[in-house]
């Protein structure tokens, strides 16, 4: 029991938010993040030998009121391209617009 204790305090063992078992350290390492150890463990996040896959370059249009950027956004109306800085700016385009 003081070992565990010990291992915490030296910070060799780490409490698993999701599940909230004590593991080593080593279950929390995540390559894809800035520090490299998360706060769920690899069990928990079911990440065993994780390769993220690159995501293709998505091509959206350009607001024709502020030339920012748009995202698809959903109304009663359906959906539609609309301005990402929306307060400011309420430039829309149809969603099957070619650019």
């Amino acid at each position: 029991m003081k070992d565990t204790f010990e291992k915490i305090e030296n910070k060799e063992l780490k409490r698993c938010s999701k599940c909230g078992q004590y593991k080593e350290l080593a279950k929390f390492y995540d390559s894809n993040l800035s520090s490299g150890y998360g706060r769920i463990c690899v069990s928990c996040k079911q990440i065993k030998n994780f390769k993220p896959q690159l995501k293709a370059k998505q091509t959206t249009p350009y607001c024709p009121k502020c030339n920012g950027s748009m995202l698809i956004r959903k109304s009663s109306f359906g959906k539609f391209y609309g301005c990402a800085s929306f307060p400011i700016c309420d430039g829309k385009r149809n969603i099957n617009f070619i650019s």
